[in-house]
This record gives structure tokens, sequence and C-alpha cells, in this order.
């Protein structure tokens, strides 16, 4: 997992092509970003932009992806991600391939506040509970940058 401002993805260059070039796209005009799914290069690299309300812990569960890294950034609003390494959890719903997530359930180990002007890398053993509450529900617009492994 890597959190940070996205002022400093520079740091993050050279771990893959894909990623080097999620990166570069992170730091573009990302506050104008229309919904839905934005291609960058085909399947090896997209964004889905989304806006959805935040909510409680209890009505979610952690993912864990196989054949993706996501990269998380808020472009309104803010939210919290919980991160698990997944062997510290429960299966709940088994990984499907077609999708690339399987759910889980368990405690948190971390707990990230993702607003504007930050980003965070969620690798597969990562993990993770995005959309949680901060203070109170919101709706929020954020986007997953999707990184094929």
């Amino acid at each position: 997992m890597i959190y940070d401002l996205i002022s400093n993805t520079f740091l993050y260059k050279g771990i893959s092509k894909n990623m080097d070039e999620a990166l570069e796209f992170l730091n573009g005009n990302i506050e104008n970003l229309e919904l839905g799914k934005i291609i960058i290069n085909g399947e090896k690299l997209f964004v889905n932009v989304i806006t959805t309300e935040t909510k409680l812990p209890e009505n979610s569960f952690f993912e864990y992806h196989k054949k993706y890294i996501d990269i998380h950034f808020m472009i309104e609003g803010e939210e919290k991600i919980f991160i698990s390494n997944k062997n510290t959890l429960e299966i709940s719903t088994e990984y499907s391939d077609k999708d690339d997530y399987a759910l889980l359930k368990g405690k948190k180990e971390i707990e990230l506040l993702i607003k504007k002007g930050r980003f965070c890398i969620v690798f597969p053993d990562d993990s993770h509970m995005p959309l949680i509450m901060n203070v109170e529900k919101k709706t929020i617009k954020k986007g997953i940058i999707k990184v094929m492994i």
C-alpha cells in the first residue's frame, strides 16, 4: 500500500510501465473527469469515475484483486479507506476471476483519509474497504485507476 500526496507521485515511478502511465494520468487535469470508464491503454490501464454516497463500515466489505492494482483518488468530498492484509481476513465471497475481486470480512489494520490532493495505491495483498464515511455520510466523486499487473 502507498498513501501520499499526488504531488509526490514522481517518487513511485519505475514500479512498472503501466504504473508510470497511471501516475502521469493522476498528475493531469483530474478535477473535470466525466463519470464512467475512461480508457487510457485498453484493459491494461483505465479509470472508473464514480459518484456515490459514503457509508458505515458495518454496511461494507473488504475486497481484493489479483489482476489489477487500484489507485484511489478523490475529486469531490472525502472518504476513509480501511486496509488489512487479505490473509488476516475471512472470505465472505470467493474470488471471481471474471470480475477480479473477492469480498472479505474482519478488522481493519490501517485507516486512511482520502481527500483532494491525496491518493492511495492498493496492491493484491492489500484488502481494502473504500467508501467509508469520515464524519457523516456524504456524496463523493472519486476515481479508481485500474493498473493491470
